[in-house]
């Protein structure tokens, strides 16, 4: 704001440094030595200061960049305290500055909180624990401590009202022993201290039997269960001596689990359960008509490697649900008098193989070639 000198003979210079004008009382004003926007020197308020000496200047200067991010970090900063302000008020925690009670200080454990460093935290006469505590708490126990009376008035600081109860429970009984007994107060408070030392040990004792006992009890359990395990050993090796003496138990038990596992493997990987039969299969006829059989599992995986006929070309179909499946794998003897043996055998379907068993390829192919022509 502009002066002009009219005014500046009505102001009078205070002892702090501030110019006073004479008609409005409460108005002070500092001397600044150059405006912003005009360079000129001019007076501002005390209580809202300007760095521009009207609001002309104010409108026509122009802030640099670099001062329009200063602003604009200085204005969310604002918003981000009003913020936090809103939410303390809401909550009823709003508190006052550390340095406007530093009366009560000598009396109460105060600090400054680490979170936030302008409010102040206390602690809880009955836990011992850091809290910061509300504005109205403070007010009262404040005016207590410069000695006003009022209705209501707190001495002590408390996290909760249930510690403010115990700790005023435990102070009543001890004025109660206190008066019962007809002894000083420092010899009283001595005793309790003693009790609960004693009281501690105790409870110390009490939890050492506990654990004593429990670990007792585990080991205990542990013994039966090793006791129980060795008692089902036992009656599963006896009955595998027994089962093993009667041949025909034997043969049960094996079968049963022989065909569990089996139809385990046909639901979960059926190409591998139809190779298995095909190759045992193979043994057993090798077998009964005394021919020599050489082929591998190797040989059989290899063969069917690609899941295409070597005769027909058709790919084979693995679904056992299909009793006799006709696309499904077989092995077929090239010359029946000749075993199983690599040269002598090939994977074809089981369609192909069983047709061979009563005719000739030369027969088939006739057939086939027939039947086509009289349908197309």
């Amino acid at each position: 704001m502009k002066l002009c000198y009219e005014k500046l003979d009505q102001m009078k210079l205070s002892r702090n440094g501030y110019f006073i004008y004479r008609h409005k009382k409460g108005c002070s004003y500092i001397y600044k030595e150059a405006c912003k926007y005009c360079g000129e020197p001019y007076l501002t308020s005390n209580q809202h200061q300007s760095s521009f000496c009207s609001t002309g200047c104010k409108r026509k200067y122009k802030p640099s960049e670099i001062e329009l991010k200063e602003i604009a970090l200085e204005s969310k900063n604002k918003t981000i305290k009003s913020k936090r302000y809103f939410e303390l008020r809401d909550k009823g925690q709003i508190h006052p500055l550390y340095e406007r009670y530093k009366i009560l200080a000598p009396y109460y454990e105060i600090r400054r909180s680490p979170e936030d460093r302008d409010y102040l935290e206390v602690k809880c006469a009955y836990c011992n624990e850091w809290f910061i505590p509300k504005l109205n708490v403070v007010i009262q126990i404040k005016s207590f401590v410069i000695g006003h009376e009022s209705k209501k008035v707190h001495s002590t600081f408390y996290c909760c009202v249930e510690h403010q109860v115990l700790l005023y429970k435990e102070r009543r009984r001890i004025k109660t022993a206190w008066i019962k007994k007809h002894i000083p107060i420092e010899q009283l408070i001595l005793e309790e201290k003693e009790a609960l030392t004693k009281k501690e040990l105790y409870l110390k004792q009490l939890e050492k039997r506990e654990e004593i006992e429990f670990r007792k009890e585990v080991s205990r359990l542990k013994r039966v269960k090793r006791k129980k395990e060795k008692e089902r050993k036992k009656l599963a090796l006896k009955a595998s001596r027994k089962m093993s003496t009667d041949p025909i138990k034997l043969a049960e038990y094996i079968s049963t689990n022989q065909k569990e596992r089996l139809e385990k493997l046909r639901m979960e990987d059926p190409k591998e359960f139809k190779l298995r039969r095909l190759f045992a299969y193979s043994k057993v006829r090798a077998k009964e008509k005394g021919m020599n059989h050489s082929i591998t599992r190797k040989w059989l995986d290899e063969k069917t490697k690609s899941n295409i006929c070597s005769a027909t070309g058709i790919t084979f179909d693995y679904d056992t649900t299909i009793q006799r499946n006709p696309f499904g794998p077989s092995i077929d003897r090239i010359d029946v008098a000749e075993g199983y043996t690599p040269c002598n055998c090939r994977m074809v379907i089981w369609a192909f193989n069983a047709g061979l068993g009563h005719y000739t390829e030369k027969e088939l192919y006739i057939i086939c070639k027939a039947y086509l022509i009289n349908n197309m």
